[in-house]
């Protein structure tokens, strides 16, 4: 019995050992461990979308008194697989013109993030900007100096992207909203997604809560130079 005894003791002490050890491998519990920016870099950011995109973080205040995207948690980071090629791109001048209010440019207005054009049909009617939308959204980004373009993701209505901030020349953030269910009641969470034009990875940031609307209406309150009609 003792020997028996002395068996399990020692199996316990080499289990408790390796158990410590295995514990010290695991990273710290932070919610932005794995993220490409630190702390300070995403700080940064977050001030940077509440000053320059106030009527989307306004849009979620009057869903609800509590979204404050400061609170916002890294989701997930990943290089962009699923990204397309850069494929060769002809400059439509026509088309720069007529879509110019709802493409964002970066600071030397040298690259354009496109989120809307795929789904937003416009059409100029007595100097008027007429919209009609279509469900499924692509996001390209456009390197007018180089001629390329890029398909960087194509999303149905699960996802809405409202906006886009160029945080540098090397990256931007689109700000935007995914539906989920649980059970089977739909709910809203606001994500700000990043992604880095050179190393092609993205980050994403998420509300912590849902809510059970969205900032219905956004196009028409971001771009008052167009109606529906």
């Amino acid at each position: 019995m003792n020997i028996l005894n002395g068996f399990i003791y020692i199996s316990l002490l080499i289990n408790t050992s390796c158990n410590d050890l295995e514990n010290k491998k695991q990273p710290p519990k932070d919610d932005k461990i794995n993220s490409s920016y630190s702390l300070t870099e995403i700080d940064s950011i977050y001030k940077k979308i509440i000053k320059n995109c106030d009527i989307w973080v306004k849009s979620w205040k009057d869903v609800s008194n509590n979204f404050d995207i400061t609170k916002f948690k890294f989701e997930n980071k990943d290089s962009c697989k699923s990204c397309g090629n850069w494929d060769k791109y002809i400059v439509d001048n026509d088309f720069l013109a007529l879509y110019n209010d709802i493409l964002f440019y970066s600071f030397n207005k040298s690259m354009i993030v496109d989120i809307y054009s795929n789904k937003t049909i416009l059409t100029k009617k007595e100097n008027r900007l007429i919209a009609t939308f279509d469900a499924d959204t692509k996001v390209y980004v456009i390197d007018l100096n180089n001629k390329k373009s890029k398909l960087l993701f194509t999303s149905g209505t699960i996802e809405m992207y409202n906006d886009c901030l160029w945080i540098d020349s090397d990256n931007f953030a689109l700000l935007g909203s995914r539906s989920e269910y649980v059970n089977n009641i739909e709910s809203f969470r606001p994500f700000i997604w990043i992604y880095n034009i050179k190393n092609n990875v993205y980050n994403i940031y998420s509300d912590s809560k849902t809510y059970q609307k969205y900032n219905t209406g956004y196009f028409f309150n971001r771009f008052k130079n167009i109606s529906d009609k």
